[in-house]
């Protein structure tokens, strides 16, 4: 004897689970293409903290720079990073000629003399104070990456001159060493 069904059926066709795969895969495959993206940002945000960390260590060392018990006249700024490292060091004399300075940093941010080690470049042009009660300004900028950057810098109406796939911070920092 033949059991007759009913026209109902349960389940879901065939074409109606490819459907919903192809649907799923699209959605996957948008979300996945976002993770670059978001790669880049993190690297960028990590870039910026370690360059505001150099505009920071650099502007404390101008603040606290020390004077030479000689001379009376000559000041050394000793950074955090470069007791060990000549390249790190600023000198100037009260009433001096302003200068310019570039640091290359490494990624542990020591100073270094090596430009394919360097992660950033610490681009410095200093005014001496005149005396002891005048202040001294100093124009920080840290530039990365350092690939394609042109040294030394070239300067002129006190801005430096740099690659235009560099990115940069900048700082203008007063200040007045102790006697």
């Amino acid at each position: 004897m033949l059991k007759s069904s009913s026209a109902s059926s349960t389940g879901f066709s065939l074409i109606e689970i490819c459907i919903s795969m192809g649907i799923i895969s699209f959605a996957l495959l948008s979300v996945i293409a976002l993770i670059p993206i978001g790669l880049k940002g993190n690297h960028d945000a990590i870039d910026r903290a370690f360059a505001t960390q150099s505009l920071k260590t650099v502007s404390i060392a101008l603040q606290n720079a020390t004077v030479d018990e000689n001379s009376r006249s000559h000041f050394t700024a000793l950074a955090p990073f470069n007791r060990e490292s000549p390249e790190g060091i600023l000198e100037w004399k009260i009433g001096g000629a302003e200068f310019q300075k570039t640091i290359l940093i490494d990624a542990s941010g020591i100073p270094t003399g090596d430009r394919a080690q360097a992660v950033e470049a610490i681009v410095i042009a200093l005014e001496p104070p005149q005396d002891f009660i005048s202040m001294g300004k100093a124009l920080i900028v840290i530039v990365w990456p350092v690939q394609g950057l042109k040294l030394p810098v070239e300067w002129s109406e006190g801005r430096p001159h740099l690659n235009k796939k560099s990115k940069y911070l900048e700082m203008v920092v007063y200040f007045a060493p102790q006697e």
